[in-house]
This record gives C-alpha cells, structure tokens and sequence, in this order.
C-alpha cells in the first residue's frame, strides 16, 4: 500500500509523492479488494522467502504466475531467488528497545495483554525487542506481585535465543520525581534467585530504562536529578548484589555467573546532547548513556564512549521524532539504506543497544484523535515522515 508524502523529510526527501510502506497481506488485499491499480500507476509486490537453516547455496528459479481482471490463464513472471552459503544464527546479540504503547494500540484494537502479546511476538521475530515483555496486565501499576509475574516469566523468555534484551519494570514515589529502591532491590532479588534456580541467566538479558523520571534530563531541566539517580541506582545494585553473593542460601553452578550479570545491568539514560560532564558527576552519575545517534559524529565523540565501554559501562544510542539526514533515520522518505544503516553503525561504532521511541503512533499530534494511518499524511511531525510508526494496525483488515 502508498502513503502520500506531502512533505518533505528534513535534512533530505527522495520526493513527494506515494511511497510504499504498510504491507498488506496479499489474501486479505483480495479480500478487501486492496489488488486494483489504476492505468498509468503502478503497484510493488514484496515477496518473503523463509530459507531452512540447511538449504543449499546457488540460485533457485521457478515461475509466479499473475492474474489480472479474472483472467484464468494468467502471465508467467520468472523469478530466481540466491541462496548464499551463509547461516543466520536465530540467536539475537544485539540489545533494543522499540517501545510499544500499549496504550496507542487501543486506536484500532485494543489494549489487552493478547493483543499486546501479539504486535510483541511479530517485533521479535523480526529481532526488534519491545521494551517490556507481554505479562503485566496492568503497565501502571507495578508492585510486588507484578514483578513476581514479571520475572516468573522473564525466566522462559530469556531462555529463548531470539529474545536479545527485556526492560524490568520499576516503581515510584507518587510524584513519580523518584524510584521505589526497595521494590527495584527486590526486583534484582527475584531476578538472581530465579536464574539460580532455573540455570537460565535472566540478568544478562536485563537493562532499566527510568523513561518517567529522568528521560531526556537535560533538554528537561533534570540534569542533576538523573545524575543523582544513576549514582543512587548503582550504588543500590552494588548493595543488592553483594548480599546476594554472600547469601549461602542462594547456591548454583550458574550463582557467579549470574552474579557478575546483575552487577552490570544497565540503567539507560538518554539524552539528546550526549555526554556531559554535570550528568556524569566524575564518574559518580550517570554511565550508561544513550544519546541520539547525532551524537557519535565525530571521532572524538566516538572515542569518549568507546573510553566509557572499556571502562565496563554498557552504551546505547536511539532515535526519537530526528536526527534528520545526513544522520540514519527511520523516515519513509530517506534514502532506503539509512535504516540499515543504523544497526551497521551501532556494531561498528561498538553500541551494545538501540532504542527507539516508539513503533505504534496511531494518532494524531498535537491532539488525540485518530489517525488514518493508511490514507493520511503520514508527517506525524514536522520534519519527519512515518517517525513513530514502524507497524500499522491489521484491525481495519479483520
């Protein structure tokens, strides 16, 4: 299906015009009577070919026949498809955080844990990881039975080789201006004990995202506030983690090496500036950063993180409504390698994360009605076409 971009992108545009960005399953194009195209236009087909681990290499062909206005015959188009002599591990190394609302979903489905469940699975199997795993029935409230949920079942989902990373949820005081670090040593608690236990190392696949409290500190006047917190948060985790190590009740073949896990779970800050010296306090606030991917743009840049990674300290970056071309974005209007280009960027730049602000937008902003996400304008804000929507609802489709 095409959107109509009438607008260009910031930074660069391919053109206005109609680009090609929901996909549509082609039996419920039939269905919906979504397969006409007009005389003079014309209409792309992307085919997904599913390659068995153990499939020979070389260049397979066959024929995919095209039926156009009844027709019973049908025109033969060759096609070839090129195996390399390649295996794509099911394994997923690299972390993300692709967020999605459930909240946004209720624009067209619902906001139920199966439906969530399911936008959850479809990410997965394409390596992206939303941010919290498919279990808390309620996203707002967060205590202790919720995390005894959470990490039950953070137990099978790390135990699944396609799941790379899972955010653990936290909790806090009623201004939401800090966290609950009981309920979070608590949660680190449940974490180790249950890895122990099931031989399946939950802490490794781990990370905090305090996205309520200290997102984006500086461009919100909370520089000092996510320094303090950050310093608070390791100095907490340190704490938890050295009784755990001493607590002989708590014994395993996996205990040191899980161990070893939770003392570097991540606790992700973004920030739209990059590092600064007031956020990491000499080493006392913030260590995990996750600036915007404008921020690597010049060696020196590079090499603080690169100093920061050696040091032990886990580094992410993330988009979020820009950076804008010449930097990589997910923009339908950017040239087609820029989304590639970001996960490329992040191994060679040695980035152990990726988060984005979020893949299910369905409305309209400023405002919150409704978007027609198939027929709209699809410039959710200005300067940035499709940013905020990488998935697109299958309600109007049954």
């Amino acid at each position: 299906m095409y959107l109509p971009v009438e607008q260009p992108s910031q930074g660069y545009s391919a053109g206005l015009g109609n680009y090609p960005d929901p996909l549509l399953p082609l039996d419920k194009a039939n269905a919906y009577g979504e397969t006409k195209v007009k005389k003079g236009e014309n209409q792309g087909v992307t085919v997904l070919f599913d390659i068995p681990a153990n499939q020979a290499a070389g260049v397979y062909t066959g024929t995919f026949t095209l039926k156009l206005g009844g027709e019973t015959e049908g025109r033969a188009v060759p096609v070839k498809a090129e195996v390399f002599d390649y295996d794509l591990t099911d394994e997923v190394s690299a972390k993300s955080c692709f967020l999605l609302n459930r909240s946004y979903l209720g624009y067209y489905g619902d906001t139920t844990m199966e439906n969530y469940a399911r936008y959850y699975e479809y990410m997965v199997a394409h390596r992206l990881m939303p941010m919290y795993l498919p279990v808390m029935k309620d996203a707002y409230r967060v205590g202790e039975t919720e995390i005894e949920e959470y990490t039950d079942a953070a137990v099978t989902y790390a135990a699944r080789k396609e799941i790379s990373s899972m955010a653990l949820p936290y909790g806090t005081n009623a201004g939401a201006t800090d966290i609950n670090w009981e309920l979070l040593q608590k949660t680190i608690r449940m974490v180790v004990e249950k890895s122990v236990e099931s031989g399946v190392n939950v802490a490794e696949k781990c990370y905090y995202y305090f996205g309520s409290v200290t997102d984006e500190a500086s461009l919100n006047g909370k520089s000092e506030v996510a320094a303090a917190i950050c310093d608070t948060y390791e100095k907490k985790l340190k704490q938890i983690c050295d009784e755990l190590e001493a607590d002989a009740n708590i014994s395993g073949e996996n205990k040191a090496a899980v161990i070893a896990s939770a003392r570097n779970i991540p606790c992700i800050q973004t920030e739209t500036t990059g590092y600064n010296e007031t956020m990491h306090n000499g080493g006392n606030g913030v260590r995990n950063w996750c600036p915007t991917f404008q921020n690597f743009d010049t060696k020196a840049k590079r090499d603080k993180y690169n100093e920061l990674t050696d040091a032990g300290e886990e580094q992410w970056w993330y988009g979020c409504i820009g950076p804008n071309n010449p930097f990589p974005t997910y923009q339908i209007d950017d040239t087609l390698v820029s989304s590639r280009v970001v996960s490329w960027m992040q191994k060679d730049y040695r980035i152990a994360g990726n988060l984005y602000w979020e893949t299910v937008f369905w409305k309209d902003y400023p405002g919150d009605a409704k978007k027609d996400l198939y027929h709209d304008d699809p410039m959710n804000f200005a300067g940035d076409n499709g940013d905020g929507t990488l998935l697109y609802p299958g309600d109007p489709y049954g």
